[in-house]
């Protein structure tokens, strides 16, 4: 599930400076956008999280990061991420 973060979830946001964050809780897996400044690649890449995590069955390493970014930069056009 993606949500806009609110209250104390955007306040941690915020302070660490982040778009986007997705978070293992007691519900499941969620992702949380900030909806001041989440682009449509913030959503991307953290449903990609999300995806991964559920195939994993655990949080994914760092280097999940990079081939995140990577995939959105090559597939930039199909997906609609300039503009």
């Amino acid at each position: 599930m993606a949500s806009f973060a609110r209250g104390d979830e955007l306040a941690y946001l915020i302070a660490v400076d982040a778009e986007g964050v997705t978070r293992i809780g007691v519900d499941g897996v969620e992702v949380l956008l900030r909806e001041d400044v989440a682009t449509r690649a913030t959503a991307f890449h953290e449903w990609l999280h999300l995806r991964l995590t559920a195939w994993a069955g655990d949080y994914p390493d760092g280097g999940h990061d990079r081939r995140i970014e990577s995939f959105l930069r090559r597939h930039r056009r199909i997906l609609r991420l300039d503009g």
